[in-house]
């Protein structure tokens, strides 16, 4: 069974406490969930959500809490639910392999490392003025493969790169390109067409490199899932760049259904 790189490390704060829950049946598991914020190195911070199963979410259960440093290692996810109202959401999250608790400080790492398909051609765009810069968005299809008990299940990626890398973009990726991406989780929001606050899970793009191997049925399978999702990277662009959460919406990020 293929299978395609994915791997990040976070480090920094939990935003609020666990939220935790155990499944039902004679042997439940224990699932928590909870917030990272990640500063950035200029200006302005990352809310990387995650989600933790088994024994380390009984160690979240009992030793973290709002304001707790932690080092975590894990693969990102995505996936949609629908809402009370009917309306469909789309995820990203951090599943966490392991974490650690760091008593030194505030932790501030943010690195991802993955490969996989472009599910479409990339959208570009420039910005406008005397120096226009080149913005490249595509969505990575990264097949989950041999540590997912769906082997046919893929996550769907969204990455954004800028200036020379988005210029290569443009010039030599499309739809079906194989590449591998090195780059760290931003997450953002903005105010769609309907007035609703949308918020955004993307990978911001440092190095990316051709991962050419022989295209097999899953690429066609991972193409035709894509072109059944909405289109989020077009109401993005729209929004002329990422807005950072303020402090007093750490609890309201989407988490999953309830």
């Amino acid at each position: 069974m293929a299978y395609e790189l994915n791997t990040a490390v976070v480090g920094g704060r939990l935003t609020a406490d666990p939220d935790v829950r155990y499944t039902a049946g004679d042997n439940p598991t224990c699932i928590a969930r909870y917030t990272l914020a990640v500063n950035r190195q200029t200006e302005g911070a990352d809310f990387i959500p995650c989600i933790v199963f088994g024994k380390s979410a009984e160690f979240a259960e009992k030793y973290l809490k709002k304001g707790t440093a932690v080092l975590v290692t894990g693969k990102i996810q995505t996936g949609s639910y629908t809402k009370k109202d009917g309306s469909r959401t789309y995820t990203t999250e951090l599943v966490v392999d392991r974490q650690t608790t760091e008593k030194g400080g505030v932790l501030n790492l943010n690195v991802v490392l993955f490969e996989g398909r472009l599910t479409k051609d990339p959208t570009v765009r420039y910005t406008r003025g005397d120096n226009p810069v080149c913005i490249a968005r595509y969505t990575l299809a990264v097949t989950r493969g041999y540590f997912s008990k769906d082997k046919d299940a893929s996550d769907y990626i969204s990455c954004i790169c800028m200036g020379k890398s988005a210029e290569f973009v443009e010039k030599y990726l499309k739809k079906g390109t194989a590449i591998a991406v090195r780059g760290r989780i931003q997450t953002g929001s903005y105010t769609n067409k309907d007035g609703a606050k949308v918020y955004t899970t993307d990978v911001v793009v440092e190095t990316q490199n051709f991962a050419a191997r022989k295209k097999d049925e899953n690429v066609k399978r991972d193409e035709r899932k894509a072109e059944s999702m909405p289109v989020q990277e077009e109401e993005q662009d729209e929004a002329d760049g990422f807005v950072d959460l303020p402090e007093d919406e750490f609890d309201k990020l989407p988490f999953g259904p309830n």
